[in-house]
């Protein structure tokens, strides 16, 4: 009959198993079966913990911590998952804490140091250190040359800091860490001359809206180029001498594959200095109304996104943070209409109770059509404000202080898009106080 130790361990290591394959749902079922065998197994409490972490089962998480902290306070990896879960908290202070007490710690495997090294780079960036974060993640790299994630976020670092050859080299190995094909990259871009050739759509619908502008610079390369784009952006594209598609076509070789995240590497892209034209289907544009005085106002809003972005909770917004700009429909004439597609929990009872007009289930051309009746879009940094933007209807982006790399330090406005004005948060500022500027900017639209 098998022993306890011997039915928790082979449970741990089938965990352990998914866990590397980033498989956290049957990572956390094995460790919980583990736990039944050896409930102060402290390793195999740590690796659930970063599961639930994983997983935003942020409520789940604090009796772990607990449970961590009575069996072994001291455990490294103990701490690593407590400086996770402080992160996931945006308590950065308590995980840079919890990470400087397990860095100097004697004969420390170097890929675990590497990772801590990597965690302690990225608590940096959201303390405002961006000096401090590339030491940590150079030093990750040092430790362990294969750690892509450490790469790709030093890459960051030095694109918000106008260091673009570095930047984006490092930036490259996105493509490793998350595991995506790239066997039929060229090695520089002239390779492309007159060859058949397939960009591919790449992480959000935001960065397709974005960089799909610099696929126009290939066509003086080829003109036999696909740009493969997923199902909800049909329709929104138009770029000449480019074929969009929705599905492969199997009997079709091409020359070359390239991920669209991937140009900005190949064409050596300045984010300060990036291509003015939009890649925005004409149709979708409706000339404005010139207005003498604006009597009324119709305003859409996108305040959260997609909840696995990492950091998303200092990009989203509570929708009753934004209260004192929607308070504005009881005493001037505003209609407010929702552009994003879900609606949180936590947000469902006030945006009940607005009776907002909600536009969210519309594809993103059909969308577009909408914002382009709208006198003002106020967004946080999600794929509404690329398209509003895009469309040159005047967008109010919410920032918070420690703003996406794609923005690098752009203050007020940004070269990417005219019809942008940034409101990026002071260090301390709430979105609450942050929405009383907004307020006022609306309010002198009106005069």
């Amino acid at each position: 009959m098998n022993s306890n130790f011997q039915l928790a361990k082979a449970n741990f290591d089938k965990g352990i198993v998914n866990f590397n394959n980033e498989l956290y749902l049957e990572a956390e079922k094995f460790f919980d079966l583990s736990l039944k065998y050896i409930p102060d197994r402290v390793s195999t409490l740590a690796n659930l913990l970063i599961c639930k972490i994983k997983l935003k089962k942020i409520q789940e998480c604090e009796n772990l911590v607990s449970k961590i902290n009575f069996v072994d306070p001291k455990y490294p990896y103990g701490a690593y998952a407590r400086a996770l879960y402080h992160g996931e908290k945006l308590n950065f202070l308590k995980a840079k804490e919890e990470l400087n007490s397990i860095i100097n710690i004697p004969n420390l495997p170097k890929e675990s140091l590497s990772t801590f090294y990597n965690c302690l780079g990225t608590t940096y960036v959201q303390l405002y250190d961006s000096n401090a974060s590339i030491k940590c993640y150079l030093k990750a790299i040092s430790l362990n040359p294969n750690n892509n994630e450490a790469h790709f976020n030093l890459g960051t670092r030095y694109l918000t800091m106008n260091n673009f050859e570095l930047g984006w080299r490092h930036y490259e190995y996105r493509l490793k860490k998350n595991k995506l094909l790239h066997n039929k990259y060229p090695k520089k871009i002239n390779d492309i001359t007159n060859k058949k050739v397939l960009i591919k759509h790449e992480q959000g619908f935001g960065d397709s809206i974005q960089f799909s502008r610099l696929i126009k610079s290939l066509t003086k390369y080829s003109k036999k180029i696909d740009f493969l784009i997923p199902e909800p952006l049909d329709d929104l594209f138009c770029i000449e001498n480019i074929n969009i598609i929705k599905k492969l076509d199997k009997n079709i070789i091409y020359d070359y594959e390239i991920y669209l995240m991937s140009l900005p590497f190949f064409l050596n892209l300045d984010l300060n200095n990036p291509p003015t034209t939009s890649t925005i289907n004409p149709k979708l544009y409706k000339k404005p109304i010139i207005k003498k005085k604006n009597t009324n106002l119709n305003i859409g809003l996108a305040w959260s996104g997609n909840e696995n972005y990492n950091f998303d909770k200092l990009r989203s917004i509570n929708l009753y943070s934004l209260k004192k700009i929607l308070d504005l429909k009881n005493s001037k004439n505003i209609s407010f209409y929702c552009l994003q597609k879900n609606i949180r929990e936590s947000d469902l009872d006030y945006f009940n109770q607005l009776n907002i007009n909600n536009l969210g289930n519309l594809k993103f051309s059909n969308l577009a059509e909408e914002i382009n009746k709208l006198d003002l879009v106020v967004a946080c940094d999600t794929s509404i404000l690329h398209l509003s933007s895009s469309l040159d209807v005047r967008t109010y982006a919410l920032f918070p202080f420690v703003s996406d790399w794609r923005w690098i330090d752009s203050k007020i406005n940004t070269k990417w898009y005219d019809s942008l004005e940034i409101f990026r948060l002071k260090k301390d500022q709430s979105w609450e106080e942050l929405s009383s500027e907004i307020v006022n900017k609306i309010i002198n639209l009106l005069d």
